[in-house]
């Protein structure tokens, strides 16, 4: 008990935080909770402060619980890495989510750059948008009325727009193959949070845990489906020098990647990885917003009659709405501001630091993850109005 004591104090320079068990550390607290994570740190943030510790296993954790902490500790340069997980390990490669120093530093502006050039966020984009959102209402309408769950519809619209900005191709909402793909995309990140406690817990890594197992190959499933568009591109790439999507332009740079010392940034494998990255960040929270705004709506009609009223007054039933009828539409932009808002009430991926830092007058350790939790923000009544 003395040595687990010693190794499991918190040290007098950490921000202050819950008393936590030894080898366990607050995790027990967690499970036992009914509530969400974030709204636990969120409670715990009202008795430490919002910059406060906690122990989770063998790991150190500072959570983050106010804007002005997330916006000086996300910005310092030694706050900036990714946590390792222990599953990276069988699958070799880098992504945006997932890489550190100098690999996420060049592929992160990489990325900006090439999204920037194919108009991501502006107006020249939304014929893309528009586009996709009309498969999806033929599709709806497919149903002739009758009751579904809309999910796989919404994550194939949003995957497909995320497939043109990637691949330059999308695929239909009936498509087999596709739907497993998405569905390895959504069981890998209910699985998430089982293999990170093998990392929080080491000894956990000589069980066989079949989260872990199940990871591993939906990974191995997703790898091929992407390596057989990526290696599509390369013949036509080699014909003509056109970009005309994201893996395109990736190419173009693993093709000079020799001449500017860039094969540790822009590879085949990194390739598989970041495309992974771009998937699974985007489909999976762009489809439970929609689905949490559909939800909003059947639980407050008064607000989806406003709601419809504005959109048939200044756009009307026969068009679709475009980027420049925004100003026009207050009320539906307030009312996807405040989806987002509900949505987005939760933990942010987490950093880890590369080195010791001196911060908010404490010492953040090597290796402790910083976690940014959203949830504190968004509730925070003295920035966010209840009405």
């Amino acid at each position: 008990m003395c040595v687990s004591y010693l190794l499991y104090r918190r040290s007098s320079k950490l921000p202050p935080g819950p008393p936590g068990l030894p080898f366990l550390g607050n995790l027990p607290a967690l499970f036992v909770s009914k509530r969400d994570m974030h709204d636990v740190f969120t409670s715990w943030s009202k008795q430490y402060g919002p910059v406060f510790s906690v122990r989770l296993g063998s790991l150190t954790a500072v959570v983050l619980n106010d804007f002005q902490s997330m916006k000086k500790a996300l910005a310092h340069p030694n706050l900036q890495d990714r946590p390792f997980l222990d599953y990276m390990l069988a699958v070799p490669g880098e992504g945006l989510a997932t890489a550190s120093g100098r690999v996420w530093f060049h592929q992160r502006k990489f990325a900006v750059n090439i999204f920037r050039n194919f108009g991501i966020g502006r107006a020249s984009f939304e014929d893309t948008l528009r586009g996709e959102a009309a498969h999806l209402v033929e599709a709806i309408k497919g149903r002739e009325g009758g009751s579904f769950d809309p999910e796989y519809l919404i994550n194939n619209a949003i995957a497909n727009v995320i497939c043109l900005v990637i691949h330059g191709r999308r695929f239909d909402y009936n498509d087999v193959n596709f739907q497993q793909i998405l569905q390895a995309f959504k069981r890998n990140m209910e699985l998430g949070l089982i293999t990170g406690i093998s990392t929080m817990i080491p000894l956990l890594k000589y069980f066989p845990l079949g989260a872990v197992k199940e990871i591993l190959k939906n990974v191995k499933v997703i790898e091929k489906f992407t390596k057989d568009l990526t290696d599509g591109h390369k013949p036509k790439l080699e014909e003509d020098d056109n970009v005309k999507d994201f893996t395109d332009a990736f190419l173009v740079e693993m093709k000079n990647a020799k001449k500017k010392d860039m094969e540790d940034v822009f590879n085949d494998q990194n390739l598989l990885w970041v495309i992974g990255d771009l998937f699974a960040a985007g489909t999976e929270t762009n489809t439970n917003t929609i689905r949490h705004a559909l939800m909003y709506l059947l639980h407050n009609p008064a607000v989806k009659r406003k709601l419809q009223n504005e959109l048939d007054s200044v756009v009307g039933r026969d068009k679709m709405p475009r980027i420049s009828d925004r100003p026009n539409l207050p009320y539906t932009e307030a009312f996807i501001a405040e989806c987002l808002r509900k949505t987005l009430s939760t933990i942010t991926l987490a950093h880890t630091a590369s080195k010791s830092v001196e911060i908010f007058g404490f010492t953040i350790p090597k290796g402790a993850m910083i976690v940014p939790n959203l949830n504190s923000i968004m509730t925070d009544e003295n920035i966010m109005v209840e009405t």
